[in-house]
């Protein structure tokens, strides 16, 4: 019975083996490259407490990822490098490995073409980093901003106690 089953079972690995290596040949080449990025922490000094510690304001790297990954991200991506692509299957396609012990994440993206997914995992990482430093400045900001209108209002009562100290002191 061995025997005469041994050429059915040896016909068809031939022919499985034969339709893997025809996929694997006719299947078209994938390439997949990654941008590094080092997420520093926020340290301001004018806190108190915080000049020595700057393990105090260390990333989540976790929540950070998720940012990378974000719909607000590869929309800037797609728009940056004008794809056809929706912004949603880009967010989908790109992978994002954040470093337990470090303030870094891989981000990386399979394409078709080596230069498409060179371009975009570092298009991903600058739209990160661009969206990163515009929600910086926007806090940055919001806190000079409250400085900037007490620096006028003691400007202005400078001036009117001047113009108080000028009118006392005028002979009359």
């Amino acid at each position: 019975m061995v025997r005469t089953r041994a050429w059915t079972v040896i016909a068809m690995a031939t022919i499985v083996a034969a339709i893997a290596g025809a996929y694997v040949a006719l299947r078209p080449p994938t390439y997949f490259a990654q941008a590094k990025v080092i997420v520093d922490p926020l340290v301001n000094p004018a806190i108190s407490g915080t000049s020595g510690n700057p393990s105090a304001f260390l990333p989540d790297m976790l929540l950070e990822a998720e940012v990378v990954q974000s719909n607000e991200i590869a929309t800037a991506v797609k728009d940056d490098l004008g794809l056809a692509t929706s912004a949603e299957q880009l967010a989908k396609q790109v992978t994002v490995e954040p470093s337990r012990d470090t303030s870094s994440m891989q981000i990386g993206y399979l394409a078709s073409q080596k230069e498409t997914a060179a371009a975009i995992a570092n298009s991903f990482a600058e739209q990160y980093l661009a969206n990163r430093k515009e929600k910086i400045d926007s806090l940055v900001q919001g806190s000079i901003d409250p400085l900037n209108d007490q620096v006028d209002e003691l400007t202005s009562e400078a001036g009117s106690l001047q113009a108080d100290i000028e009118s006392s002191t005028e002979p009359t």
